[in-house]
């Protein structure tokens, strides 16, 4: 007769109780072992051998917090990288489509008597043709131009409509064209009136300093071009890109520029204050 300690109650026997008694030490471990009494290791008490329990393992509601807040932290740290390499990434796509027109104005130049493209702008241009873009419903209300590259002059040169459209600028991407033509590098810099015409290279005393095509907009990057060009006057540059932008000047070459460097170095005028010839 066994006895329980707890409540000195005697427990009835059974044969497997009996069987055990009857064997050695080893052999009770054994069969204890198969019978569940023992679970990883760990011996179960009298009252979790009858009803049956096992002993699991696992997390405790503090160290899951913890985890969770581990992976707080590191998301924090993580989140403004990945930002950053996200915008990084679009700046190249943008320096790369410059440099893609870039090389279009070049064969357009070598098939035009070494001039530059012309530039329609302002509401006289409304549906002018012969730009190196075209567009119709100028500016009203603002943000609604809807510019058509494929009828421009450098299409032809170009054959992607993407490469006209920064993948920062959200007005661009509904309106078709992120990137304006800088009227001083044409014969009549500013108003434009309807279809203005490219100047020659060899007018040009520096073309590694005279800026060609940029991102127009405004200093936040909330805008984006209205017609063809960029008004000396008129217009500002966009800063969407870390407080900067990206820059194609007349001799080919692309580079970025923190906004008010660009404006200090007088980029649009060739390094001087007014538009060359003017």
């Amino acid at each position: 007769m066994q006895i329980n300690r707890r409540t000195s109650e005697a427990l009835p026997q059974t044969d497997e109780s009996r069987s055990l008694r009857s064997t050695g030490p080893q052999e009770r471990r054994e069969a204890s072992f198969s019978h569940g009494f023992y679970t990883r290791g760990i011996r179960l008490t009298h009252r979790q051998r009858i009803c049956g329990l096992r002993v699991s393992s696992g997390f405790t509601l503090i160290e899951l917090l913890v985890v969770i807040a581990i992976i707080g932290i590191i998301a924090a740290i993580l989140f403004p990288v990945f930002a950053k390499a996200r915008e990084k990434a679009r700046q190249i796509v943008c320096a790369s489509n410059l440099r893609q027109l870039s090389l279009a104005v070049g064969m357009y130049v070598e098939d035009n008597d070494e001039v530059l493209p012309n530039v329609t702008g302002g509401p006289p241009g409304d549906g002018v043709t012969s730009g190196w873009v075209y567009f119709t419903g100028f500016d009203t209300p603002t943000g609604t131009t809807k510019f058509d590259v494929t009828k421009g002059s450098l299409y032809p040169y170009v054959k992607n409509k993407q490469v006209y459209i920064c993948p920062d600028d959200s007005v661009g991407n509904r309106n078709g064209l992120s990137y304006a033509m800088n009227d001083c590098v044409e014969n009549v810099p500013n108003p434009f009136l309807g279809l203005d015409t490219g100047k020659a290279l060899a007018q040009f005393d520096s073309a590694s300093s005279m800026m060609l095509l940029t991102e127009e907009g405004t200093e936040n990057g909330s805008e984006s071009t209205n017609d063809g060009g960029l008004g000396h006057a008129t217009d500002t540059m966009s800063g969407r890109h870390n407080h900067g932008l990206e820059i194609m000047f007349v001799d080919s070459h692309v580079k970025w520029y923190d906004y008010g460097r660009a404006l200090a170095a007088g980029v649009q005028y060739g390094g001087g204050t007014t538009c060359p010839g003017s």
